[in-house]
């Protein structure tokens, strides 16, 4: 036990006086691992973030409530009694605890200003159940008081005992501020909230003036709106069920608050794309730790040479290696965490988010443990390779293979090229199925490295022809006899395809953002219509504001009855009115099959296509409203868009359908949308119908996916110069093992300008076969991220941009000059004579 003990000991304190002795090379190891630790830890967390991201925001809005029910604008019910409900037997056993409330948009103004509200009518004791947690007891909310949010009031500069003005139909009603709340829960944004047993009447008689006379005990449970906190021990579908067996509750919209289908399906909408890259660039981040532990062993290979020819075992040799490996794990380790963090709070404080958030367990454990299946995977590579050389000839320098190489790098550019293009016939491309994509991204993998290293042989071969080359093609092959020259060049084409994918990615979401503002030209909509729709609609046609208005059906959040997927919008119009609202590229046959009278059509956006395999003339069920629940509709089209939200059908056709088909008008705007705007809420707001901004809505969305966008843009831009610190440790590394051959060029009467001339030319070849074999790996690679992205799941209409080629070159040549600025520093600075001493 003791002599295990003192083995130990010694094995220890002989890694920590290397890891001493070679300061530079330490500290480049341990920048190194920190950069490729981040990069993985950054990349791994990325999905993570993003659900906790998304989640963190529902949790807090909606605290400890499981699930909603409610009235539907899909339905023709506006409230309900919440009688049966109380009466039910033993709600105890699936209901915690209910809120119920009675909510609308309502218009309310503040000095000359008018906007749309959220307006929530009950007890103070329901109030507090869904604000933000305190317990608001000191003010007795009569009905001249309010409460409104501190946004809200923030917004519009209100304060305590300020008044607004709420408009309901034809009538209106001035209420003083009694409280600012706090946002929190439920009650945030632009919203606010009034007694329901002294407004119930003023609202009721608003949608209907026979309503407003009704004894109050009669309001007492009217209500549109009920919270639900559900037992530990009941599931929502069963809460669902249980409820809905309660008359008339069966014709209601139920929705769980955290919905993890279509939480999922918004988070995989928005970072698809990224996920896919920040994947090919983990494979990258691995490649190259897997390139600096060999380059790490290679430099080792001396040392356990001479421990063994001193008699020491080669089991001592790997303790060694093992301690320093831990070392080095664990400090670069603990200092990833600490920049990923501080990066992702950089991010989140960057796009004005308030959340927090912290890499959890999960993403640390599997980085270290990706990292530890790396180092024992290759130091077991490397001390079977090591066993195999006597230890003598482990002492002399390494130098790369020099069997001909050039004949099967040859062969390996040829089939590979043959291989794409068989793939790419159009023969094969009608039988293939997805994992072509995944076998051309291999190829263009594949070329990557062959074309580059085979450029580099044949410039190797093709100098030393010429006399006047003879010195720089000597240069040339002493730096093609290092095998960490190759490891080097593997580091800088990893990286610069990984920039220019990055590069591609950013550009693609900043495309998709815009694309998605440029396919709705829509400015308004109207809905909630009780009466007065087609006189409305007659009206409005008139106004000389207005350059086109269409009747049509809008249903929101359409489940498919047979997947658990749901569609955002779903519009019944008139074909030929579709491209006055929208710019959509909807062929011909699609629109004219819109129009048939015979069978229920929908046109789908492309990517149900890819990812269901769905075919024109296929059926789908869809959940189009509480009386519909399963209606069929055939496929009739597909169109491109930048988010699969939005379908189009023709249910107005159908007689059958004739209460819920035309329920909305979309309107356009023939000059100023805002005096529009403020022309339609005058006029018709006293028809309690309410007003869609398509135009802000869009906004909101788009800033959503641009927040997410520029928070993937800041860690993606944090990998890259990960990257940079990659490449100048190799770079480094390189200059290492190169520093004897420019000492000895110095001795024969190389001045030091004579050497940087060399290198410069060198580089210059270097970078121009790199950039090459990079850019044509890249254009083959970008091809297929569409088909990768349809692997996984989701579907982007992702391809190759010239754009991103040109700051992929930019930024590329920006890294490739910086380490090379800093290896020819370390050239000038290289002492002959004592470099030749240590040898």
């Amino acid at each position: 036990m003791n002599r295990t003990l003192d083995r130990l000991r010694f094995s220890f304190r002989f890694a920590y006086k290397n890891i001493i002795h070679f300061k530079l090379r330490s500290i480049l190891l341990i920048v190194t691992f920190i950069a490729l630790f981040s990069s993985l830890m950054l990349g791994i967390s990325t999905k993570p973030f993003i659900q906790a991201y998304f989640y963190g925001e529902l949790e807090e809005r909606y605290q400890d409530i499981d699930l909603t029910m409610a009235t539907t604008l899909n339905g023709n019910l506006r409230y309900f009694s919440i009688t049966q409900l109380k009466n039910y037997e033993d709600p105890e056993d699936f209901i915690e605890d209910y809120m119920p409330f009675f909510e609308m948009d309502a218009l309310i103004g503040v000095g000359d200003t008018k906007v749309y509200v959220k307006t929530m009518a009950s007890s103070l004791a329901m109030f507090n159940k869904v604000s933000n947690g305190s317990t608001i007891e000191s003010v007795e909310l009569n009905g001249e008081l309010v409460f409104i949010t501190s946004s809200m009031a923030e917004s519009y500069d209100l304060s305590v005992g300020g008044s607004l003005t709420l408009y309901v139909g034809s009538s209106n009603h001035i209420y003083q501020i009694a409280e600012i709340i706090e946002d929190g829960g439920l009650f945030q944004g632009e919203t606010i909230f009034i007694n329901k047993s002294e407004n119930l009447s003023f609202f009721l008689s608003a949608l209907n003036p026979a309503l407003g006379g009704l004894p109050s005990s009669l309001m007492e449970n009217i209500y549109n709106k009920v919270y639900f906190e559900l037992s530990d021990e009941v599931t929502v579908l069963e809460a669902i069920e249980t409820i809905q067996s309660i008359s008339p509750y069966d014709t209601l919209s139920f929705e769980e608050s955290i919905d993890v289908a279509a939480l999922n399906q918004l988070i995989n909408r928005s970072v698809s794309v990224f996920n896919l890259v920040i994947l090919i660039v983990i494979l990258a981040v691995l490649l190259v730790m897997q390139t600096t532990f060999l380059l790490y062993y290679d430099e080792k290979r001396k040392s356990f040479a001479v421990i063994s020819l001193l008699g020491g075992k080669k089991r001592f040799s790997y303790s060694v290696i093992l301690i320093e490996m831990i070392i080095f794990i664990f400090i670069s380790t603990v200092l990833s965490v600490l920049l990923s963090n501080f990066v992702i709070k950089l991010g989140l404080r960057y796009i004005g988010s308030t959340s927090g958030y912290q890499l959890n367990r999960e993403s640390i454990l599997l980085s270290v443990i990706v990292a530890s299946f790396l180092f024992i995977f290759t130091s077991l590579y490397y001390f079977y390779y090591f066993n195999k050389h006597s230890s003598i000839s482990q002492t002399v320098e390494s130098v790369a293979d020099k069997k001909p190489r050039i004949l099967f790098l040859a062969g390996i550019v040829m089939l590979s090229l043959i291989g794409y293009g068989i793939l790419n016939l159009k023969v094969v491309t009608d039988r293939a199925n997805g994992d072509q994509a995944i076998t051309k991204a291999l190829i263009s993998i594949i070329l990557l490295f062959s074309i580059a290293f085979l450029l580099i042989e044949l410039s190797s071969r093709l100098t030393g022809i010429k006399e006047k080359a003879l010195s720089f093609s000597l240069h040339l092959k002493i730096l093609l006899s290092k095998k960490s020259f190759y490891q080097y060049t593997a580091v800088l084409l990893v990286c610069f395809v990984s920039i220019f994918l990055l590069v591609l990615t950013n550009e693609h979401m900043k495309y998709r953002i815009n694309s998605y503002h440029e396919e709705y030209t829509l400015d308004f909509g109207l809905t909630n219509f009780v009466t007065r729709y087609d006189q409305t609609f007659l009206e409005i046609g008139e106004m000389e504001q207005v350059e086109s208005v269409s009747k049509a059906g809008l249903f929101a959040n359409v489940s498919f009855a047979e997947m658990d997927k749901s569609l955002n919008q779903v519009i019944s119009i008139d074909a030929v009115e579709i491209d006055n609202f929208f710019n959509l590229p909807i062929d011909q046959s699609s629109l004219s099959s819109l129009s048939r009278t015979d069978v229920l059509t929908i046109l789908l956006p492309t990517k149900f296509q890819y990812i269901y395999n769905l075919q024109i003339g296929d059926s789908i069920l869809l959940n189009i409203s509480p009386e519909f629940p399963e209606e069929s509709f055939e496929i009739g089209g597909f169109f491109e868009k930048q988010i699969g939200d939005l379908a189009f059908i023709n249910l107005h056709l159908f007689p059958i359908y004739q209460d819920i088909s035309y329920n909305s008008l979309l309107i356009n705007a023939a000059d100023s949308p805002i005096f529009l705007r403020d022309l339609l809420i005058d006029s018709y707001s006293k028809n309690l119908v309410y007003l869609i901004d398509f135009q802000e809505l869009i906004t909101d969305n788009a800033n959503e996916m641009k927040r997410t966008t520029e928070y993937m843009t800041i860690i993606l831009s944090v990998i890259i110069l990960c990257f940079i610190l990659a490449i100048f440790n190799h770079s480094i590394l390189l200059l290492g093992q190169m520093k004897s051959v420019y000492a000895r060029l110095n001795v024969l009467g190389y001045s030091k300008n004579q050497l940087t001339k060399l290198i410069l030319k060198e580089s210059l070849m270097m970078f121009v076969i790199l950039l090459f074999s990079a850019t044509i790996s890249f254009v083959m690679l970008s091809a297929q991220l569409r088909g990768l992205v349809i692997i996984s799941g989701d579907y982007e209409n992702i391809y190759f941009r010239e754009s991103s080629l040109i700051y992929g070159w930019s930024i590329i040549l920006v890294v490739f000059i910086f380490t090379k600025y800093f290896y020819l520093r370390g050239v000038s600075v290289i002492d002959a004579s004592s470099v030749l001493k240590s040898y």
